[in-house]
């Protein structure tokens, strides 16, 4: 597929003419030979003659190698093609066109590099080049993308072959796909639904500004070192000790103490919470864990307030949109107010009440990094979570019985769920 390469406007110029000296000199063939470079596009693909017609029409230079002759079936190839000079708004980078095309960009430094790198639309896995060790790894660690080369370019992926993969999973979490874990019961067709209410949920201009508010947040929260966040999580857990809710609004504290515990234990979590550095061909990975970024969180009837979900993920550095169910609000406000009071980014947590079967859809379409639906019927319907990364309907065992620890497994579930794979590849002699 296309290829964007983002170069330091200094030595732009120079690198164009490498670039197009090796894109006459690419092997084209069959697609088994392993000396092939280039293959055909798959069948049933449109070449992507729009996509460089317009980056043309619009003052770009585009390049294209000569096509050297070729058996039957040749009209399946596509010139290498490179396209320089093209707007920052140009379709080539709005959308990612099949075929040997390349775009090359000049950048003033790493942080615009970083800027436009995260503008790209479905990247997942990117390369770093350059001679200072530290700018490389500076420049990495705050790329988007799940897989990360420095000086190196599309080596083995060591999480499985799927942490540069769309799917932006690891091979742990897509085994566990096909279990069925302790705490996860089959169904019940006979469950009643959600009630129908004929008051509106919390209307969408509300709703769309807690989820702005938590997406400004986040970058901010999630890059704090986890000892930092598990002091707020610890500080919050002494506050709701000490305090007490009222009946008036539904809170009737934190009788038992497992959202006192829950607290507590996944500030420990992510106190000691690390990566893992793995031996591959040719240098080291480094294999860490990231957050989503912002999760909204929905409660359906019958389904009641489990509180104790919320801790990992703003432990493991996420922002929460919380849709509390019908006398749910009060308890999770008075954690929102706990958590804040200890130091958490006010945007972090979003605390509103949902009183419709329609609170996930509403939420969905706000477009948060991922949603947990809690509830017999999801509140959601598959079109509104669709341009969800990703969703998950939380089972009902998960945390576990009022007083109890979670089930074994649990905790590795959580982090899972809260969290995305990130491999940063060093290569040989790297630090």
């Amino acid at each position: 597929g296309g290829c964007v390469v983002l170069a330091q406007d200094t030595v732009v110029a120079a690198l164009e003419r490498r670039l197009r000296a090796r894109l006459e000199g690419l092997r084209l063939g069959d697609p088994m030979d392993p000396k092939t470079e280039v293959g055909p596009l798959p069948p049933g693909t449109r070449p992507p003659e729009g996509v460089v017609q317009e980056a043309q029409e619009e003052g770009a230079q585009v390049f294209q190698a000569l096509l050297p002759s070729l058996p039957e079936g040749g009209r399946r190839f596509y010139p290498p093609t490179l396209i320089s000079g093209a707007a920052p708004t140009s379709r080539c980078l709005r959308e990612l066109a099949p075929g040997p095309l390349l775009v090359l960009l000049p950048m003033r430094g790493p942080a615009e590099a970083v800027a436009v790198a995260s503008a790209l639309p479905q990247t997942a896995a990117a390369a770093v080049w350059a001679q200072d060790v530290t700018t490389a790894l500076d420049t990495a660690d705050r790329l988007p993308q799940g897989l990360v080369w420095l000086n190196a370019l599309d080596l083995l992926d060591p999480c499985g072959g799927c942490a540069g993969g769309a799917a932006d999973t690891d091979l742990d979490e897509a085994l566990r796909e096909f279990g069925c874990p302790p705490w996860e019961q089959p169904l019940k067709v006979d469950e009643p639904l959600s009630p129908l209410v004929t008051m509106d949920d919390p209307g969408d201009p509300e709703l769309a500004q807690a989820v702005a508010a938590a997406h400004k947040a986040a970058p901010g929260w999630g890059r704090l070192p986890g000892a930092s966040r598990a002091r707020v999580l610890r500080g919050a857990s002494a506050a709701l000790g000490g305090g007490r809710g009222t009946p008036k609004d539904g809170d009737t504290g934190d009788t038992d103490g497992s959202l006192q515990r829950a607290l507590l234990r996944w500030a420990a979590h992510v106190e000691r919470a690390g990566g893992a550095v793995q031996e591959v061909p040719r240098g080291r990975a480094l294999v860490t864990r990231r957050p989503l970024g912002v999760l909204g969180v929905v409660w359906g009837w019958p389904r009641p307030l489990a509180l104790e979900l919320l801790p990992p993920a703003l432990a493991l550095g996420n922002c929460v949109v919380v849709v509390a169910p019908p006398g749910g609000v009060g308890p999770a406000q008075r954690l929102r107010k706990a958590l804040v009071a200890a130091g958490l980014p006010g945007g972090a947590l979003a605390v509103l009440p949902g009183n419709s079967r329609r609170s996930g859809c509403h939420l969905a379409r706000q477009h948060p990094d991922g949603l947990w639906l809690c509830g017999e019927d999801a509140d959601c319907d598959w079109a509104s979570a669709v341009s969800v990364p990703r969703v998950w309907g939380v089972p009902a065992g998960l945390v576990g019985a009022p007083g109890q620890d979670p089930p074994a497994g649990a905790e590795r579930e959580l982090e899972l769920r809260c969290t995305r794979p990130r491999c940063l590849w060093l290569p040989e002699g790297g630090p």
